[in-house]
C-alpha cells in the first residue's frame, strides 16, 4: 500500500558527486565527497520526527550533516500515527458529546454516524499534515537528503544500497518502529489491520478486535466504540498499558469498561471464516466472536498494536559516537 506523501517528493534522489563550476558543494557534504564515498560530521539514519529534529539541531550547531532515508515519505506521526489517530478521536469525541448533551439540559437523539464521511475527512486532514512535513523536508539544503538504505560496516562507516559509503564522526539511528502482528494471526495477515492500514479503511467497520492494550490500542478502541463500532480489547497481561500501580490500574479499567469490552489475562486463537476472523479466547475470561468490517468486500478488521523496532545493522565493534 502506498503511504501518503510518496507522490511528488520534492527533492533529488541523488547527492552531487563532486563540486564543479556549475555545481557548488552542497551544504552537509565535504569537498572530499566522491560518488563512492561521502564525509560528514553527523549522519542521521531515518527521516522521521526524531531524525528530522536531530539533523536540524546538528546543522544549526554548525555540523556537516547527511540525512539518510529510503523513502522520505513523511513522519510516522503525520502519516499513520498521532495525527490520523487524533483526527479519529476528534470525530469520536464529537459523537460522544452529543450523547452526553443531556447533562446540560440539551435533549438529543442518538447521533447518525456516516462512517465514510468520517474516514474521508480524516484522510484529507491527515494528508495536509503530511504535505506540511514534506515541505519541511524540501527546505533542507540540497545534497543533505540521501534516498537510500544504509548499514554499518564498521564503527565509522555506512554502506548504502547503491554502493556508496558514508563516513562520519557521529551517527544518529532514528529508524523508528513498525507494527508487530502476533504469530497467532500468521495465516490471516491479509485480514489484519495495523496502524499503517486502519486509517485507509473506506468506512468504519461494524466490529473491531483490538489486540494489545497499550496506549495506541486503547485510544483507537475508545474512539471506534464512540463512533458506533462494536469493539473488543484483548490483552495477555492482567493490566492495561502496563500501569504499575494497582489502584490506578483498577480505576482505569473500571472507567474504560463502561464503554469497552476489555478482556485481560487471556490467550487467543484465530481462524478464518470466509472473509472474517473468528477469535476464541480463554484465561480469566473465555468466549468466541467473529469480527468483520462494514465494507463491500467484508474485509475482517483485526488490529495488532505492538511495535517492533525497524531493522538496522549495528557496527561490529565500538559503538562510540552512535546515538
Amino acid at each position: 500500500m502506498e503511504r501518503p506523501g510518496l507522490r511528488g517528493s520534492p527533492f533529488s534522489d541523488q547527492v552531487p558527486a563532486r563540486a564543479n563550476k556549475r555545481t557548488p558543494v552542497a551544504k552537509g557534504l565535504s569537498e572530499r565527497s566522491t560518488m563512492a564515498e561521502m564525509h560528514c560530521d553527523v549522519a542521521i539514519i531515518g527521516a522521521g520526527t526524531a531524525g528530522l529534529a536531530a539533523e536540524r539541531a546538528a546543522r544549526r550547531d554548525g555540523a556537516r550533516t547527511l540525512l539518510i532515508d529510503d523513502r522520505f515519505a513523511g513522519t510516522t506521526c503525520a502519516t499513520v500515527g498521532c495525527m490520523p489517530s487524533k483526527l479519529l478521536i476528534a470525530a469520536a469525541n464529537a459523537a460522544h458529546n452529543v450523547r452526553k448533551a443531556s447533562i446540560f439540559g440539551i435533549r438529543t437523539s442518538e447521533p447518525a454516524i456516516d462512517g465514510q464521511a468520517v474516514m474521508v475527512r480524516l484522510r484529507k486532514e491527515r494528508d495536509a499534515f503530511v504535505s506540511s512535513t514534506l515541505k519541511t523536508i524540501s527546505e533542507i539544503p540540497f545534497g543533505i537528503c540521501v534516498r537510500q538504505r544504509a548499514r554499518f560496516i564498521d564503527a565509522r562507516t555506512l554502506q548504502l544500497d547503491d554502493g556508496r559509503r558514508v563516513s562520519a564522526k557521529a551517527f544518529v539511528v532514528a529508524t523508528g518502529a513498525r507494527p508487530a502482528v502476533p504469530k497467532v494471526f500468521d495465516g490471516l495477515k491479509d485480514l489484519v489491520l495495523t496502524n499503517e492500514s486502519v486509517f485507509e479503511l473506506p468506512t468504519l467497520p461494524r466490529s473491531m478486535a483490538v489486540v494489545g492494550a497499550g496506549p495506541l490500542g486503547l485510544e483507537l478502541a475508545q474512539a471506534l466504540t464512540r463512533l458506533g463500532v462494536e469493539t473488543h480489547v484483548f490483552e495477555q497481561s492482567d493490566r492495561l498499558s502496563a500501569i504499575p500501580d494497582t489502584d490506578v490500574a483498577n480505576a482505569f479499567i473500571s472507567q474504560l469498561s463502561a464503554e469497552l469490552s476489555i478482556h485481560l489475562g487471556i490467550g487467543l486463537e484465530a481462524a478464518r471464516t470466509g472473509d472474517l476472523v473468528q477469535i476464541s479466547w480463554s484465561g480469566t475470561s473465555s468466549g468466541m466472536k467473529t469480527f468483520e468490517a462494514g465494507t463491500s468486500t467484508a474485509q475482517a478488521a483485526m488490529r495488532g498494536v505492538a511495535r517492533r523496532k525497524n531493522d538496522w545493522s549495528p557496527p561490529c565493534k565500538s559503538s562510540r559516537g552512535i546515538t
